[in-house]
């Protein structure tokens, strides 16, 4: 229903040396009709159909296929702001250590993309932005939360070659899973000081199953970080301090998820 949205946000863009890879993960639709005809007129945009395997294996058949400087994962529903790729592009070039550069995010109702907010239950809360000084830091951030949606990101390719594609085992949070895997690696990242941002569409219609789904994914995540921090070679004052923020995360995760499906009808991980 959004493929052409998506696209569009991406034609409109000041920067224009990006190539388009539109990976269809087993869809039954008119997906390939759509991007096709919009191929014939922009020869960008390429198209790949596979069997489905999920959104990270979809990603990975995408990063794989590309050829450029950088990666902007964009998913088929949001949307760019018309200079966030140039802008970001700039910066990553002024900056050459940073490997992840994120920016603002704007959230929208459904087709209401006029109309935008700070946050994801559209009440224009204070944002929060990090400011990422040191690996500690970064860490310390992902650990908390996933601070970014994936569309927020301009990165460099050559962060591949550093932490691996991502973890295609993941049916949820899986974007989550590799930022924490990139703040262990050391990888840098850096809040974009331009003006561009990310949007994100927000679909009413969200049903608690998919709720089960990311608390049970976001438990299973948890143990993953206990492992990192076990495994890092930060001082044991920032191991403890790791470990108290990450166990109580993990015991929030577990109240969620009790009081969205109950306590006597779940196995829980």
């Amino acid at each position: 229903d959004y493929i052409l949205d998506a696209l569009e946000s991406l034609r409109s863009q000041t920067y224009e040396n990006w190539e388009a890879i539109v990976v269809d993960d087993g869809s039954t639709d008119n997906t390939q009709i759509l991007v096709s005809d919009l191929a014939k007129v922009d020869s960008r945009i390429s198209y790949i159909y596979q069997v489905n395997k999920g959104l990270p294996a979809a990603r990975n058949t995408g990063i794989k296929a590309a050829k450029g400087t950088y990666i902007q994962l964009l998913d088929a529903d949001d949307l760019l702001s018309p200079d966030k790729i140039l802008q970001q592009v700039t910066e990553l070039e002024e900056n050459g250590d940073v490997g992840v550069l994120y920016c603002r995010t704007r959230y929208f109702e459904d087709s209401k993309k006029e109309t935008l907010f700070t946050d994801l239950s559209l009440t224009n809360r204070p944002e929060s932005l990090e400011n990422l000084d040191n690996k500690y830091e970064t860490i310390g951030s992902f650990v908390r939360k996933n601070i970014m949606p994936v569309n927020a990101v301009l990165m460099r390719k050559s962060v591949i070659d550093v932490v691996g594609l991502q973890n295609e085992f993941y049916g949820s949070v899986e974007d989550w899973e590799y930022w924490i895997r990139c703040a262990f690696a050391g990888i840098k990242f850096k809040f974009s000081s331009s003006d561009a941002y990310a949007m994100v569409r927000v679909h009413q219609t969200s049903m608690s199953k998919s709720k089960e789904k990311m608390f049970n994914w976001g438990i299973q995540l948890r143990s993953i970080i206990r492992d990192l921090i076990d495994r890092s070679d930060l001082p044991i004052q920032e191991k403890t301090q790791l470990h108290r923020i990450n166990n109580r995360r993990t015991k929030q995760l577990y109240q969620l998820l009790i009081e969205e499906m109950g306590f006597t009808n779940r196995v829980y991980l």
